[in-house]
């Protein structure tokens, strides 16, 4: 009979506990529901979202892959070289001159020729899957293994041409080579004639010493060295030997630094820049922007103004693009001004120069490789 009765408390207790927690749990459902009810639709959508559902948050990266895109994934060199006849006259001869030369063959190779180097080198790989371009700019002084040395690739193209180049780039990023086009930097304005002014970056000012393209430097007048030439004694001013003095360079400024300038008659002074004393960094930044500047301006032209491009520069450029190639993938040219970008220097590691060599880039091709793995 006791047990009867202490079971009969503990049912009655038990049923109070429960009945409080079903009040209050009652209440919380019901506040919740009329929350919901009572918001806008934006608090409904936040309120009803999973960690899980990613689209509202991801809303450009789905119109990225929801825009129509016809083409195929394609990997395309631009190469600028320098070859200035004005200027030097050193040039090793083609072969249809040497023929005509009387006994050219002997002593030819002793001869010190200068070689039709590249000076500028840039990989664009467009990806129509992942919807990507990337720009890989590769300095031409990287030093690379061919079956007869080590060269740089502004001396590969100069010694075994554009399929060889295209060839060793192509090695060098784990990809195959598309399209090429090559100019002559002298030669550029005829495509900013063709296709506008190209917007480029100029991290510092250029300047021209009578050769080269070179970091320019304002001038500062400097009266100390002349305060003690005058007081120093007469009787030790000597008079310099003409034949030991070398005509003082002088340096023009051809280009002002700046963030953001179009440039036309001067595109080539821009690409033909080089100064190794400090790295690389500067003539990739140009190279880059100016490969970012011609793809800006191309990307609104349409088919036919595309293959009127390519006719217009024939004379000017070497190219593999045909027409077919244009008309295959002209909308994924177009597709520059929406898809994503990326803008990579070859991976590598700058070596200066020093007293028996000149400065030049180890590149790394391993972590070139690792760059565009997910592309391939």
């Amino acid at each position: 009979m006791r047990n009867l009765r202490n079971f009969g408390i503990t049912f009655a207790i038990s049923l109070v506990v429960l009945g409080i927690v079903a009040i209050f749990a009652a209440r919380y459902v019901a506040g919740a529901v009329t929350d919901i009810f009572n918001t806008n639709d934006k608090d409904i959508n936040q309120i009803l979202v999973t960690p899980e559902d990613t689209s509202s948050q991801d809303g450009a990266q789905d119109d990225k892959f929801s825009k129509p895109l016809e083409g195929e994934t394609f990997t395309w060199l631009m190469v600028v070289y320098d070859k200035r006849t004005s200027v030097y006259d050193d040039y090793y001869p083609s072969s249809s001159k040497i023929e005509k030369v009387e006994g050219a063959g002997e002593g030819l190779l002793g001869e010190d020729y200068r070689l039709v180097e590249a000076k500028a080198v840039a990989v664009v790989h467009a990806n129509v899957e992942t919807r990507d371009y990337i720009i890989m700019t590769i300095p031409t002084i990287t030093k690379v293994e061919t079956g007869t040395g080590d060269y740089t690739l502004g001396e590969i193209y100069g010694v075994y041409g554009i399929d060889f180049l295209c060839e060793k780039v192509g090695t060098m990023i784990g990809l195959d080579i598309d399209y090429y086009t090559v100019m002559n930097a002298i030669d550029l304005p005829s495509l900013a004639t063709s296709i506008g002014a190209v917007t480029c970056e100029l991290p510092l000012p250029i300047g021209y010493d009578g050769k080269e393209y070179v970091t320019f430097v304002e001038e500062t007048e400097d009266t100390s060295s002349s305060e003690t030439d005058a007081a120093a004694p007469a009787e030790q001013a000597t008079e310099a030997d003409p034949s030991e003095t070398e005509p003082e360079v002088v340096i023009t400024n051809e280009l002002d630094a700046a963030k953001s300038v179009k440039l036309s008659k001067k595109l080539g002074v821009a690409l033909l820049y080089s100064d190794y004393s400090d790295g690389v960094d500067q003539e990739m930044t140009i190279l880059a922007s100016f490969v970012n500047g011609v793809l800006n301006n191309i990307s609104s032209s349409s088919d036919n103004a595309m293959q009127n491009i390519i006719r217009g520069l024939e004379s000017k450029m070497k190219t593999n693009i045909q027409s077919a190639d244009i008309a295959k993938n002209g909308d994924v040219i177009r597709a520059y001004s929406w898809m994503g970008k990326q803008t990579v220097v070859y991976p590598g590691r700058f070596v200066s120069a020093s007293a028996n060599k000149e400065a030049f880039y180890m590149p790394d091709t391993n972590e070139a490789m690792e760059i565009f793995y997910n592309f391939r």
